[in-house]
């Protein structure tokens, strides 16, 4: 299971409600920033991140099994 985390860049702050998509499946942040997804294969995805007062952010993804895999951009994401 690969937990991601969607934090603002501009505090920190976890941002709810956000639209994570990592190949076929997606699912929303919940409270604490969080969306957890089972069964993604390791390798290759395209991750597409998208909330409103955010610009949408389509960028190719790498995932290694049990690697934490930083993502910057306008909001701050981490995928474990």
């Amino acid at each position: 299971m690969q937990t991601v985390t969607v934090t603002s860049a501009a505090d920190k702050k976890p941002l709810a409600a956000v639209r994570v998509q990592i190949g076929a499946r997606y699912g929303f942040t919940d409270t604490a920033g969080q969306v957890r997804m089972d069964a993604i294969p390791t390798g290759a995805h395209t991750l597409t991140i998208a909330h409103p007062g955010y610009a949408r952010v389509v960028k190719p993804l790498s995932l290694a099994d049990g690697k934490r895999t930083p993502v910057a951009f306008p909001s701050s994401i981490m995928i474990c």
